[in-house]
């Protein structure tokens, strides 16, 4: 009988696909290594293989108004000094 391998597409998948038995691990955030490359155990066959990470950095938009704005910069400086005195108070206590 011959042994027919086959071509597994691995390359810019959404998952990690075993290039030796073609698993998905649908849980590739699991997997450990640095930032953008590292080596991992099949979770079907066993074997390892090593994967490189891609990462895609996308914005979303909306509409808003410069008064909006305004008042979340408001709010925001709001709650800045309020953790400051809170932090203050804490660290008077000590």
């Amino acid at each position: 009988m011959k042994n027919i391998i086959q071509d597994i597409d691995t390359k810019y998948q959404n998952n990690l696909i075993c290039p030796h038995c073609g698993y998905e691990d649908k849980e590739p955030y699991e997997v450990t290594g640095d930032e953008e490359n590292g080596n991992t155990e099949c979770g079907n066959c066993g074997k390892y293989y090593q994967f490189t990470r891609y990462i895609n950095i996308s914005y979303s938009t909306f509409k808003t108004t410069l008064r909006e704005i305004n008042q979340e910069e408001k709010e925001s400086e709001k709650r800045k000094e309020e953790s400051i005195k809170y932090l203050n108070k804490f660290k008077n206590k000590t």
